[in-house]
């Protein structure tokens, strides 16, 4: 009876330890595979950044150029965003 009993105890052991080295693997897996993407994102991000030209942004010389930017006035009230009309 005792004999059985150390029998269960080293199998129990046995596929405890087993199961303790493949939860180790998938999690080393899976840590390498959160690097590759990673890896492969930015690999992405740089290619991209690469093709599409720099523009820079230079101050405009001209008044008023941004949008919402117009004075209004007492006399013509300001459109913005519209072409004007010319009334017959």
């Amino acid at each position: 009876m005792e004999q059985e009993l150390m029998l269960r105890r080293a199998v129990r052991d046995h596929l405890l330890a087993r199961q303790r080295a493949a939860r180790e693997r998938e999690q080393a897996t899976w840590r390498a595979a959160e690097l590759a993407a990673a890896a492969a994102r930015s690999l992405r991000e740089e290619a991209a950044a690469a093709l599409v030209p720099v523009v820079e942004e230079r101050e405009s010389v001209l008044p008023l150029t941004t949008p919402g930017a117009a004075e209004q006035t007492r006399e013509i009230p300001a459109v913005v965003g519209r072409a004007p009309v010319a009334a017959y």
